[in-house]
């Protein structure tokens, strides 16, 4: 559930924003993220998009807010590296692959503790 939680909170708060900004990027399937249907989209969608430095950048400039902290390079870098991790776990306990204990905890961290879902609002602002 928090799996889904996450994605759906992903499309609903960051995909139209991420639209907008980026809107010619291409996506894996080689259509423009402006075209991207909701649906079709998924974590490893963002993290592609996000993995890009200067795209991180871009966002940064923009001078966006959460929770009174400025999303300045540094934070969008973090929020990157957390949705990343995020995307690594989400593929451990969903897909075949094996899912410890440990991993569980470490998602709930990643999730509620520093905030990655939570910090995924700031697509609102986009």
């Amino acid at each position: 559930m928090f799996c889904k939680s996450m994605e759906l909170q992903l499309k609903y708060c960051l995909l139209p924003g991420l639209q907008r900004v980026f809107s010619s990027f291409l996506t894996k399937g080689k259509k423009p993220l402006s075209q991207l249907k909701e649906n079709n989209a998924t974590i490893g969608t963002f993290t592609h998009i996000l993995k890009d430095e200067n795209h991180r950048g871009q966002l940064a400039g923009k001078f966006l807010k959460f929770e009174n902290a400025l999303c300045n390079k540094a934070w969008w870098d973090e929020y990157y590296f957390d949705l990343d991790e995020f995307r690594e776990l989400r593929n451990k306990c969903c897909h075949t692959e094996k899912f410890e204990w440990n991993h569980v905890e470490k998602l709930l961290e990643n999730l509620f503790k520093r905030k990655a879902f939570l910090k995924t609002q700031i697509g609102k602002s986009i």
